[in-house]
Protein backbone atom coordinates (compact mmCIF):
# COMPACT_ATOMS: atom_id res chain seq x y z
CA UNK A 1 0.00 0.00 0.00
CA UNK A 2 1.32 3.25 -1.03
CA UNK A 3 1.70 6.61 1.42
CA UNK A 4 0.48 9.65 1.33
CA UNK A 5 2.91 11.91 4.06
CA UNK A 6 1.40 14.92 4.99
CA UNK A 7 3.59 17.73 6.97
CA UNK A 8 2.00 20.37 8.72
CA UNK A 9 4.35 23.16 9.27
CA UNK A 10 3.44 25.30 11.78
CA UNK A 11 4.32 28.81 12.99
CA UNK A 12 4.68 28.53 17.10
CA UNK A 13 6.71 32.05 17.18
CA UNK A 14 5.93 34.69 19.88
CA UNK A 15 3.49 36.04 16.81
CA UNK A 16 1.42 33.70 17.21
CA UNK A 17 0.00 34.27 20.44
CA UNK A 18 -3.56 34.19 22.03
CA UNK A 19 -6.42 33.80 19.03
CA UNK A 20 -3.68 33.12 16.27
CA UNK A 21 -2.47 29.76 17.83
CA UNK A 22 -6.00 28.92 18.69
CA UNK A 23 -7.21 29.53 15.18
CA UNK A 24 -4.37 27.28 14.14
CA UNK A 25 -4.98 24.32 16.97
CA UNK A 26 -8.85 24.50 15.43
CA UNK A 27 -7.47 24.44 12.06
CA UNK A 28 -5.90 21.04 12.54
CA UNK A 29 -8.62 19.50 14.68
CA UNK A 30 -10.49 20.07 12.12
CA UNK A 31 -8.08 18.85 9.37
CA UNK A 32 -7.95 15.40 11.64
CA UNK A 33 -11.64 15.46 11.94
CA UNK A 34 -12.54 15.40 7.72
CA UNK A 35 -9.89 13.39 6.56
CA UNK A 36 -11.19 10.93 9.29
CA UNK A 37 -14.34 10.22 7.86
CA UNK A 38 -12.85 9.71 4.58
CA UNK A 39 -11.71 5.60 3.53
CA UNK A 40 -9.18 6.75 1.59
CA UNK A 41 -7.53 9.08 3.73
CA UNK A 42 -8.04 6.53 6.47
CA UNK A 43 -5.79 4.14 4.18
CA UNK A 44 -3.17 6.31 2.88
CA UNK A 45 -2.64 9.65 5.01
CA UNK A 46 0.33 9.61 7.42
CA UNK A 47 0.26 12.72 9.53
CA UNK A 48 3.45 14.79 10.42
CA UNK A 49 3.55 18.48 12.80
CA UNK A 50 7.13 20.27 12.04
CA UNK A 51 6.99 23.37 13.96
CA UNK A 52 9.25 25.99 14.03
CA UNK A 53 9.90 29.62 15.83
CA UNK A 54 13.65 30.26 15.65
CA UNK A 55 14.39 26.99 14.70
CA UNK A 56 12.77 23.79 13.39
CA UNK A 57 11.15 20.85 15.27
CA UNK A 58 9.46 18.08 13.91
CA UNK A 59 6.44 17.87 16.95
CA UNK A 60 4.86 14.15 15.29
CA UNK A 61 6.68 12.29 13.09
CA UNK A 62 4.58 10.80 10.29
CA UNK A 63 1.95 9.12 11.78
CA UNK A 64 -1.22 7.67 9.96
CA UNK A 65 -4.16 9.31 10.38
CA UNK A 66 -6.18 6.54 12.32
CA UNK A 67 -3.78 7.10 15.30
CA UNK A 68 -2.73 10.69 14.75
CA UNK A 69 -2.93 13.01 18.12
CA UNK A 70 -3.22 16.93 17.75
CA UNK A 71 0.08 18.00 19.66
CA UNK A 72 -0.47 20.69 22.06
CA UNK A 73 1.19 24.10 20.52
CA UNK A 74 2.86 26.73 22.27
CA UNK A 75 -12.68 30.49 14.73
CA UNK A 76 -11.46 32.78 12.14
CA UNK A 77 -12.57 31.91 8.43
CA UNK A 78 -9.86 32.76 6.53
CA UNK A 79 -8.15 29.59 8.43
CA UNK A 80 -10.93 27.40 8.80
CA UNK A 81 -11.43 27.77 4.61
CA UNK A 82 -7.73 26.88 4.45
CA UNK A 83 -7.77 23.31 6.51
CA UNK A 84 -10.68 22.42 4.58
CA UNK A 85 -8.99 22.85 1.20
CA UNK A 86 -6.35 21.08 2.73
CA UNK A 87 -8.20 18.17 3.65
CA UNK A 88 -9.95 18.45 0.33
CA UNK A 89 -6.70 18.21 -1.12
CA UNK A 90 -5.46 15.01 1.36
CA UNK A 91 -8.56 13.11 0.04
CA UNK A 92 -8.41 14.15 -3.91
CA UNK A 93 -4.73 12.94 -3.76
CA UNK A 94 -5.88 10.09 -1.19
CA UNK A 95 -8.44 8.67 -3.72
CA UNK A 96 -6.20 8.99 -6.53
CA UNK A 97 -3.11 6.98 -5.34
CA UNK A 98 -5.67 4.24 -3.98
CA UNK A 99 -8.18 3.81 -7.44
CA UNK A 100 -5.68 4.39 -9.76
CA UNK A 101 -2.21 4.03 -8.17
CA UNK A 102 -0.94 7.60 -9.17
CA UNK A 103 -0.34 10.43 -7.29
CA UNK A 104 -1.69 13.99 -8.21
CA UNK A 105 1.44 15.98 -10.13
CA UNK A 106 0.04 19.48 -10.04
CA UNK A 107 -1.79 22.32 -8.38
CA UNK A 108 -4.70 22.13 -10.93
CA UNK A 109 -5.26 18.42 -10.15
CA UNK A 110 -6.86 19.65 -6.86
CA UNK A 111 -9.72 21.45 -5.44
CA UNK A 112 -9.55 24.81 -6.17
CA UNK A 113 -8.39 27.07 -2.90
CA UNK A 114 -10.66 29.59 -1.73
CA UNK A 115 -10.42 33.21 -2.36
CA UNK A 116 -9.20 34.33 0.39
CA UNK A 117 -5.85 31.97 0.35
CA UNK A 118 -3.01 32.58 -1.82
CA UNK A 119 -0.93 29.63 -2.92
CA UNK A 120 2.67 30.19 -3.64
CA UNK A 121 4.44 27.61 -5.55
Amino acid sequence: MRRLPVFLLLDTSGFMTGELIEQVKNGVQMLVSALRQDPYALETAYLGVITFDSIARETVPLTELAAFQVPEISDSSTMSKFFKWVSASVSSNSKAVETAGKEVEGLDQLPPPPPEILIVT
